[in-house]
């Protein structure tokens, strides 16, 4: 059916999340409708809404069970990324100092897309570089693959100071005469793009794949220095496209459900929606959206100043500005990036801060189980308790009762969560010693279902289905934001273990006394704590490279802490107010 080291034509299907996981893109092969096929992508290739009918596959390995294994053709990527603009100069990533077969010293670079490939630079330049520096090189011509191997590679040379910037096909037509007005060229500040709706280098509109382009260059300027992004602008820097041109496709956008007007300031409004939606409240405060005039057309400019925290795009990816391109930052990359964000003096101001910040200050109540006290805590930071909205208790004989006032501490009492403003955006967690989480929406719980649910429940009542003790006993409870983190310490065979997952992996339901999930596969679950969605803490956590996948909580108690530097172990025990 298929021959190894041939190259095959598949036809691209969708983007879907393996069992892993990650990534893959589904192909269909017309000739053979009933074979699955699958192939790894790239990095860019991931936020492919739409993309090229057919894929060039290079077909590696047949397995034990007849099952043939495709990867994307190396040859056919490059001549996609790069075909147009042979000639043109390009940043890369140095990742590591390497022999090649032959014993000669070169480089390991990455271009932005995610493609790796060997880099020579010559005896006279190897000393000039180091691991993590960015190099640019001119990208010369593309080496086809080796027969019946899937080895093609860009040709490089270091860049020269006079290298030409060569125009690509989409652009020729909309370059100006000598005397037209030019921004200057794609730099770490600057980036250039000619629509809002149409994707590079096509001529069929599509709004939400265009966009999403632009809100990840954007959270790149927004990671590094801080730039312009420019619409309405061509390679050469030259404004060629009024923003006029793209006001009727402002509602072209399936997934923002406002209707705008075709005017200049619902443009504006159309970019800063989406800026709200993709990268957060925080990241709209950093931009300004303006409209600027030369070559006798308006055009739009972005400007993102640096941010302080990390920005993240659609709360999942992280990309970086890094010198003309933006690059989506993976695995290892991302850790190293936030820690460099994330500085000693931060880390200070998180372990140093008043122990308010961090924990409620109403009394503590503990349960004796077999003679061991668990402490019940709140660790809600201070502006959460001050716009405490109202309260839930948990009682010790199964009972809980919704109130607007707090009950303070009593005999029969387990624990009492302060639920804040806006509840429906709010989860409430109950985590016991067993390792079990029971994830309460607050909004089925509060407000019931079906044609009452915009009424709120009847306050100082105590209902039944409520959380019974018994040998397994509530370590915590709290309510935390939809995207938010949560901190998991236990003990495992005498080791004090840490790990963090999404908040969104524990499986919602509409009562207090359901079983939940189980997080922690062994061992007893001492601690469980929020990590807000926009907090420093948040950043920190993912810079210490323990959060898990989310198909790890059931099989992963997390590291030692122990082997925690002593700053991360301080941050972590405050967050968990030990």
């Amino acid at each position: 059916m298929y021959e190894i080291g041939k190259t095959y034509k598949f036809r691209f299907k969708e983007v879907y999340t393996g069992k892993d996981g990650n990534n893959y893109l589904h192909l269909e092969d017309p000739e053979h409708p009933d074979i699955f096929i699958s192939v790894k992508p790239y990095s860019f290739q991931t936020d492919w809404y739409d993309t090229a009918a057919w894929l060039d596959c290079y077909c590696r390995r047949q397995d034990v069970y007849g099952r043939f294994q495709f990867d994307l053709s190396k040859e056919a990527l490059l001549n996609y990324l790069y075909g147009p603009n042979l000639g043109h100069y390009q940043y890369f990533t140095i990742d590591k100092r390497v022999m090649d077969n032959n014993g000669k010293e070169c480089f390991s670079i990455t271009d932005p897309y995610g493609l790796s490939q060997l880099f020579f630079p010559g005896d006279d330049h190897i000393d000039e570089f180091k691991v993590g520096d960015e190099v640019i090189l001119d990208v010369i011509e593309i080496q086809s693959s080796s027969e019946g191997k899937n080895n093609a590679f860009l040709k490089l040379k270091l860049k020269k100071d006079n290298i030409q910037k060569v125009q690509s096909d989409a652009n020729d037509a909309v370059i100006r005469d000598d005397e037209a007005f030019s921004i200057g060229e794609e730099d770490m500040h600057h980036e250039f793009k000619s629509s809002i709706a149409f994707p590079a280098g096509g001529d069929k509109e599509n709004m939400e794949q265009q966009l999403a382009v632009l809100m990840q260059s954007i959270a790149g300027f927004m990671n590094k220095e801080g730039g312009t992004l420019f619409i309405g602008v061509n390679d050469s820097g030259e404004p060629y496209k009024d923003v006029s041109e793209e006001f009727q496709y402002l509602n072209d956008d399936s997934k923002d459900s406002f209707t705008y007007k075709e005017n200049a300031d619902q443009y504006k409004l159309k970019l800063i929606n989406k800026i709200h939606k993709d990268l957060g409240g925080y990241a709209v405060s950093l931009v300004n959206v303006r409209f600027e005039q030369a070559n006798n057309v308006t055009y739009a400019a972005i400007d993102a100043q640096k941010a302080d925290s990390v920005v993240w795009y659609q709360n999942k990816e992280l990309y970086v500005r890094c010198g003309n391109s933006t690059r989506r930052m993976l695995g290892d990359n991302i850790t190293k990036f936030i820690l460099s964000r994330t500085n000693e003096r931060k880390f200070d101001d998180i372990v140093n801060r008043p122990e308010k910040d961090f924990q409620d200050e109403s009394v503590s109540v503990k349960i004796e189980d077999d003679n061991v006290p668990v402490a019940i805590r709140r660790p809600l930071p201070a502006p959460y308790k001050e716009d405490a909205w109202r309260y839930i208790s948990l009682y010790k004989n199964g009972q809980w009762m919704f109130t607007k006032k707090s009950v303070g501490a009593s005999n029969d009492l387990i624990v009492e969560v302060p639920i804040p403003k806006e509840p429906k955006k709010y989860v409430m967690m109950i985590a016991y010693s067993s390792g079990k989480v029971n994830a309460v929406e607050l909004k089925t719980l509060l407000y019931g279902t079906g044609r009452n649910q915009n009424t709120l429940i009847a306050t100082d009542a105590r209902r039944n289905k409520g959380v019974t003790e018994g040998q397994d006993s509530v370590v915590n409870a709290f309510c935390i934001k939809k995207g938010g983190l949560l901190l998991v310490q236990c003990i495992d065979d005498g080791q004090v273990k840490v790990k963090a997952h999404k908040m969104e992996a524990v499986t919602t339901h509409k009562y207090l006394d359901a079983q939940g999930n189980m997080i922690i596969p062994t061992g007893t679950l001492t601690h469980l704590a929020p990590i807000e969605i926009d907090s420093v803490e948040k950043s920190a956590i993912e810079a210490m490279g323990i959060v898990v996948k989310d198909y790890e909580r059931y099989n992963k108690n997390g590291i030692d802490k122990v082997k925690l530097q002593g700053k991360y172990q301080e941050l972590i025990d405050k967050i968990l107010s030990i």
